[in-house]
């Protein structure tokens, strides 16, 4: 956080959610969601991916009518389980047609809210060089077009990425992930003065801090904050929740909100 920041104010809320997985969600998982929703009044709303559970065109529609319900603005990245899973020919020739169409045409959003900037990057990809499609990938592409967001005015009180897959997952993981030339983005890092990365995928909670030190000696302690699934049926240890990010005068503060394991 810099001086800027204790001028910004009372600050504003985050609420992280991921993997909603429409499709395959416990339908009283989202009327407990939307009841936390509406108590806490978040200023902003992040969903960093999966938010179908076969990139099908009714869980795409599906989850766009949950959006609607949202009483704040949305940043939402996609997820590898918004690529399409079984038409292998929409994977290959338009993989992100179905969600542009229902959710958002932009894969890398930017948003700039109460002295806070938050930019998304797509690591979903429908193919990647191994043979498991789950894992994912930041392009030389993608390098640059962040280069040039973070390069503008913005984000005076903090900065935050979102990213469906972890850059740094956590070693007490349960799941494996992997993101091709993720070592190029986090050396970007302290340039960009990212305070935060928001991802997904693993359906466990998580939240570290790490001292990211780039090839041009610049430093930057970095959170990193994972988000269990939302609404999905699929748990594991931290069960069904999201975060709640407060970025305010005094710091970040980052807090895990259970949404309980009905189902």
């Amino acid at each position: 956080m810099t001086e800027t920041a204790a001028r910004q104010g009372q600050g504003m809320t985050i609420l992280h959610l991921s993997d909603l997985h429409f499709g395959r969600i416990d339908p009283h998982a989202v009327g407990l969601l939307a009841e936390h929703i509406a108590a806490d009044h978040p200023d902003v709303i992040v969903i960093s991916g999966d938010l179908s559970q076969a990139g099908r065109r009714h869980e795409f529609q599906e989850a766009a009518a949950f959006l609607q319900t949202l009483a704040a603005p949305v940043l939402v990245v996609p997820g590898n389980h918004d690529v399409p899973a079984r038409n292998l020919w929409g994977r290959f020739t338009s993989p992100y047609r179905r969600y542009r169409i229902a959710i958002a045409d932009e894969l890398m959003p930017c948003l700039d809210i109460d002295g806070v900037r938050l930019v998304g990057v797509n690591s979903a990809r429908p193919v990647v060089r191994h043979w498991n499609w789950a894992h994912g990938r930041v392009s030389t592409r993608q390098l640059v077009e962040l280069d040039r967001l973070f390069a503008q005015p913005g984000g005076e009180a903090a900065r935050v990425l979102v990213i469906h897959h972890p850059p740094i997952p956590p070693a007490e993981s349960t799941v494996k992930s992997r993101v091709e030339n993720i070592g190029r983005l986090l050396d970007r890092l302290p340039a960009w003065r990212i305070d935060v990365v928001l991802s997904g995928h693993l359906h466990e909670a998580f939240h570290h801090v790490h001292d990211i030190a780039s090839q041009q000696g610049e430093r930057r302690s970095v959170s990193f904050v994972g988000a269990g699934t939302a609404l999905s049926t699929r748990l594991r240890r931290s069960g069904r929740g999201a975060n709640r990010i407060r970025i305010g005068p005094d710091g970040i503060d980052v807090a895990h909100v259970s949404l309980g394991e009905m189902g």
